[in-house]
């Protein structure tokens, strides 16, 4: 079965199982808190691509290098972020209200801002344009139509809901890692040889975000648990875009290495967050 099938479908599961945790009131709460959302919208879309840059600038990346930062910067927040974000005791609905916007802001902001960094780091001007149907329909599959079918299920019948939610999001978990072990195991010549040129910034660019992201959602009045969703919907970025835009749109393959190598440090410290996060929870527990 090839993976174009099985991935959107895994990523389907997981948003499935994220909904069935959902309410719909948990969306019409976030209407109440205006600047949470949208300082969740402003960290994503220009804080990312403007510390792209910093850290660019400031590790001495070549020109193309700084690129692929940027654009791996400029992709919307991934599907997995919100998975993640249940997992860490998130906000669940504040993350899937970032994840479909910024992809759908994507269509216009990812060419303006990767137009601009080709211009200012290569002196190329170039114009591009990301598929407008291919972008609605991964964002119908892989998030609306499961998270409505959560929702459906969740309502009209509470009782398996409560039984089947442990059982399905411990399966989840699995679907998770293995998603995680796939896109390693595939990609792993590509991260070897890419780690040593692009790994700093690349770590950096992580840990900068994730930062930006809490602090930002902090700043603005939100709760821990819509901070923690701010967090990970910039630290998760859609690599998957990422990749489509540095090979079959700017026909640059090479550009897309940082997206790879991100891939790996992005969700080994989405694993290493959600275990410290959890660990902490039982210890808080016991006391």
């Amino acid at each position: 079965m090839p993976l174009d099938f099985v991935v959107p479908m895994a990523l389907a599961y997981l948003m499935f199982t994220v909904g069935l945790d959902v309410r719909p009131g948990d969306f019409r709460a976030l209407a109440a808190a205006p600047a949470v959302v949208l300082a969740g919208f402003a960290a994503q879309m220009l804080g990312l691509p403007l510390i792209a840059v910093a850290i660019a600038l400031v590790v001495g990346l070549p020109g193309d290098l700084a690129v692929g930062l940027i654009i791996l910067a400029a992709a919307p927040g991934g599907v997995t972020s919100g998975f993640v974000t249940a997992m860490v005791r998130g906000d669940v609905a504040l993350s899937v209200v970032l994840t479909v916007g910024t992809s759908l802001a994507a269509i216009v902001s990812v060419p303006l801002v990767v137009g601009a960094a080709l211009a200012h780091f290569t002196g190329v001007e170039t114009a591009l344009a990301l598929p407008l149907g291919r972008t609605v329909a991964a964002i119908f599959v892989t998030v609306i139509v499961p998270l409505t079918a959560a929702l459906i299920v969740a309502r009209r019948w509470p009782r398996w809901t409560g039984r089947a939610r442990q059982p399905l999001r411990r399966i989840g978990v699995a679907v998770f890692l293995a998603l995680i072990g796939v896109a390693i195991a595939g990609e792993w010549r590509t991260i070897a040889a890419e780690a040593p040129r692009i790994g700093l910034a690349v770590v950096l660019l992580n840990l900068a975000t994730m930062a930006l992201g809490y602090g930002i959602g902090r700043l603005a009045g939100a709760s821990p648990a819509r901070a923690r969703a701010i967090l990970i919907e910039c630290g998760l970025q859609n690599v998957a875009l990422a990749l489509l835009v540095a090979g079959p749109i700017l026909r640059r393959p090479d550009l897309g290495g940082v997206a790879t190598v991100y891939a790996l440090v992005m969700n080994l410290s989405a694993l290493a967050l959600i275990l410290a996060l959890n660990r902490a929870q039982a210890a808080k527990a016991a006391d």
